[in-house]
């Protein structure tokens, strides 16, 4: 754990969870530890709001559809090196210090619940130039080629799920998790809005232990979570 004097800004605090030993701890100043005191108070929502009978809205689909791919016919890596500045592009903290930061993005709203507190206000809605990549059973074996380059360079790397979207099915938890299991090198953070109770968050829960595997529940009432 970090020491509670230093500050510690939120993309450092995202990764630290996998670093403690018990992620039941407080962290001192980390705002996004459940077991904190202090609501986090994210101002990245969108500017764009959507109408509740809009398109979309809806359709549970991503305002930019031209922007959205099916992973069989895309031309570029899934799991892209990170540009985000907020995120980085290395961890500079804790047992993965140095490793590098990949990221995915799927389509927004087609794979989150509609209990959302973002469904109208995802910050999707704000990026009409980012590629999504459609839920389907063919983007994990993309993903898994991906990886295997990742693999072969020999270091360790943490894998950001996902910054649009979210897990579409409880087969898609599982082929993270076979993934940690087979891939010594992977570590796997993220956030998800399927809550304890579903059977995707169930599913999460259940691996949430394991030491590369960290995904946080967005505004859940208990347990791993983040608020938003």
């Amino acid at each position: 754990m970090h020491d509670p004097k230093t500050p510690m800004d939120i993309g450092n605090a995202m990764i630290d969870c996998l670093v403690q030993i018990d992620k039941s701890q407080d962290c001192g100043s980390c705002t996004l530890c459940w077991a904190s005191k202090k609501p986090i108070g994210f101002k990245n929502h969108s500017k764009i709001i959507l109408d509740e009978n809009s398109p979309a809205a809806m359709g549970h689909n991503s305002m930019y559809a031209r922007n959205v791919f099916d992973p069989e016919t895309y031309k570029f890596k899934i799991v892209k090196p990170s540009t985000n500045n907020k995120l980085g592009k290395k961890v500079t903290r804790g047992k993965l210090q140095g490793a590098k930061i990949y990221t995915v993005t799927l389509e927004e709203r087609a794979t989150c619940t509609r209990d959302c507190e973002h469904w109208l206000d995802c910050y999707g809605n704000n990026m009409p130039f980012a590629h999504r990549i459609k839920a389907s059973p063919k983007i994990m074996n993309r993903i898994s080629e991906d990886l295997d380059e990742l693999d072969a360079k020999g270091k360790k790397y943490l894998v950001r799920l996902h910054v649009l979207g979210d897990f579409f099915s409880v087969e898609y938890v599982n082929f993270w998790i076979d993934e940690i299991m087979s891939r010594p090198l992977l570590n796997v953070y993220g956030y998800t809005r399927w809550h304890i109770g579903t059977e995707i968050g169930d599913r999460i829960n259940e691996y949430n232990s394991h030491s590369r595997f960290a995904i946080r529940f967005s505004n859940a009432l208990s347990g791993f979570r983040a608020m938003s």
